[in-house]
């Protein structure tokens, strides 16, 4: 079954019409919902001008592999934050801004980015490091 833990998952505001019934799907799949415990994704409720913010609970790993792979293979702006689970995995923060690539970092408790002191000296400026997580 595996550790279990939450996610956040932020995917950005443009979602072409056509990929809401398969992202509805995958929503689905991982029981997200549009708040803690909230309400299921639905065409009816889906925002139409805001980053479509997604909520998961007692999710393997805080994973949600198929979600990920078909937002990266839309190239959309995603920003998912996974918890942790003491002695199995730390929390982290993925973030992809809509190129079909992806970056992963460990975060605190809190959800926030954590860098590797080689990130921080190798970024050219500091809002080069802030627009990596």
């Amino acid at each position: 079954m595996g550790d279990r833990t939450t996610c956040t998952i932020e995917i950005g505001v443009y979602l072409p019409a056509a990929l809401l019934p398969r992202l509805i799907d995958l929503a689905d799949q991982y029981a997200l919902s549009l708040d803690w415990g909230g309400d299921a994704l639905t065409a009816d409720n889906i925002p139409g001008d805001a980053s479509l913010d997604l909520y998961g609970e007692e999710l393997n790993g805080g994973l949600v592999d198929d979600l990920e792979a078909f937002v990266l293979a839309n190239r959309l702006y995603y920003r998912r934050t996974s918890g942790g689970c003491p002695g199995a995995f730390n929390p982290e923060v993925v973030v992809s801004h809509g190129n079909g690539v992806s970056h992963a970092f460990e975060a605190d408790e809190d959800g926030r980015a954590v860098f590797a002191v080689e990130t921080i000296l190798a970024a050219t400026s500091l809002t080069a490091l802030q627009a990596l997580a």
